[in-house]
């Protein structure tokens, strides 16, 4: 019938997805065992692994790319995004007294924000 058919199309659909991003994420950890001080290639196997839902190791991985770029706006903005997606609450309060410090910094030197308008209404900044 044709639910059934929809039913397997969509399982089909997410099951190819979930293979991507599985590649993508075991291409990347190849990329970052070879080169450990690559911060753009921990931000990309990061961002697989939130879409993945492994937050965890999502918020390992930005906490060693903002070790190698420790003033990176964007890094920490993805690393407070991850906690807050898989409920990491490790230096919680801390890490959103920054996020503000950041943004206004961010702002205040030209740039654009690190979080996107609609990810700004859902932290509890002043």
């Amino acid at each position: 019938d044709e639910g059934a058919q929809h039913d397997r199309r969509y399982k089909l659909r997410l099951y190819e997805r979930f293979y991507e991003l599985d590649c993508a994420l075991r291409r990347l950890k190849q990329q970052v065992r070879a080169e450990p001080g690559n911060a753009e290639a921990l931000v990309a196997a990061a961002d697989a692994a939130v879409n993945l839902l492994f937050h965890k190791d999502a918020v390992e991985m930005l906490q060693r790319a903002l070790a190698l770029r420790p003033r990176d706006a964007r890094i920490f903005s993805n690393l407070v995004q991850a906690q807050v997606k898989g409920c990491v609450f490790a230096h919680w309060e801390s890490n959103f007294e920054r996020l503000e410090d950041v943004i206004l910094s961010s702002i205040a030197e030209g740039e654009p924000s690190p979080l996107a308008p609609i990810q700004a209404t859902m932290y509890p900044l002043p």
